[in-house]
């Protein structure tokens, strides 16, 4: 029965930790990741030893082609005037049999060089990740910034918590795809956040035709979570960038309405209810339990009665009776959702040999639709 519990407990947590990639499979596995590095390091390695031997053939390609330019230069007679002339006829041949030849050998050479390096990628190909593979990382960022409440500029300077510093940054287009991963994925406050920080951004190089999607995507989110009033002013900044934009036009007129501009200017948002469907309501707590757990925050809850904190205590577990004399110690951390740790279950010997066994037969994973409130 515990060992059953743990088992939901592990899937459950999987799920909630990932549920953004539920569209897919989870983008994928800690072995594939390290494949991943370790591949991108040999890579680089066979490619540029690649370019710098082409870069040496070339230059010799080039030194050859010099060579017959040359040679073409010293003979006065151009085009069809080398036609009624032995010599230049001569010198023709010999330039097309040696030089041109020769020129043709190192063409032909690259040519084979093209496909080794072309077989050189196709061995990465069952690791190499594809657009999928970069949605879900990002949709893994936006969760673990939900999670574990991390600053949006912390993630850009490549510093979070718990994690060395990385040392790069990311672009304005890295933050739209973040952004982009918290819309598709309704995290309306997160996409909102996003896109208003490559908004904010003294950036160039950012095109007119980027930043009108760009705006349309923070519009939207500023609606969603309930700032109409930012959502018109951006709307009418999207209006402003591409003047025959119709959907903003449309919005326009639809944001007016609902703040019901009036002519002096009064703005009167239609109220909605605080409380809203009692089922989500009733998710987005245990939603809100399973991030505290996460983030290891493990105050008692101000409606925790003395007895519910009675509960949670540890016992040995002898069932079945192979276990009577070497029982698993057993701690019940959490009531609901119900969380147990099997304590000393393995020793470090033991999860590694798992874990070797286990990374070659590796594959991708489906998770639970984050809709479904029952897991079995």
């Amino acid at each position: 029965m515990y060992l059953v519990t743990t088992k939901i407990l592990l899937i459950t947590c999987v799920t909630f930790v990932f549920y953004p990639l539920i569209h897919g499979d989870i983008f994928t596995s800690t072995g594939d990741i390290k494949r991943l590095t370790h591949s991108e390091d040999t890579l680089y390695h066979e490619i540029d030893s690649y370019i710098k031997q082409q870069q040496d053939k070339l230059a010799a390609m080039r030194k050859s082609l010099n060579k017959v330019k040359s040679q073409m230069d010293q003979i006065y007679l151009k085009g069809d005037d080398q036609k009624n002339h032995p010599i230049a006829i001569f010198l023709l041949f010999k330039r097309f049999l040696t030089n041109w030849k020769g020129i043709q050998k190192k063409i032909n050479q690259q040519a084979n060089d093209t496909d080794k390096i072309i077989k050189i990628f196709a061995q990465y190909n069952d690791i190499i990740p594809d657009d999928k593979d970069f949605e879900g990382s990002a949709a893994a960022i936006v969760r673990l910034q939900d999670v574990y409440r991390l600053n949006a500029s912390d993630i850009i300077s490549g510093k979070l918590k718990g994690s060395p510093y990385l040392g790069a940054t990311l672009s304005w287009f890295d933050c739209y795809v973040i952004g982009k991963a918290a819309y598709d994925d309704e995290e309306y406050h997160k996409s909102y956040e996003w896109m208003k920080i490559i908004d904010q951004l003294d950036n160039f190089n950012i095109s007119s035709k980027s930043r009108v999607g760009i705006l349309s995507y923070m519009a939207y989110s500023a609606y969603k979570i309930g700032n109409i009033k930012e959502a018109l002013n951006i709307t009418r900044t999207i209006l402003k960038l591409n003047p025959k934009h119709e959907k903003a036009k449309r919005k326009i007129f639809y944001y007016q309405k609902i703040l019901n501009v009036t002519n002096n200017g009064e703005q009167i948002q239609n109220e909605t209810d605080p409380d809203g469907d009692e089922e989500s309501v009733f998710e987005a707590r245990l939603m809100s339990s399973y991030k505290e757990l996460c983030r290891g925050d493990s105050s008692p809850k101000p409606d925790y009665s003395i007895k519910v904190d009675k509960r949670l205590y540890c016992y040995q577990f002898r069932q079945p009776p192979r276990l009577f004399y070497s029982p698993i110690n057993v701690e019940i951390v959490h009531l609901q959702p119900y969380i147990i740790i099997y304590h000393n279950l393995l020793t470090t010997q033991e999860t590694e040999k798992i874990k070797a066994l286990a990374t070659p037969t590796a594959t991708y994973i489906n998770v639970v639709n984050r809709l479904i409130t029952t897991h079995n």
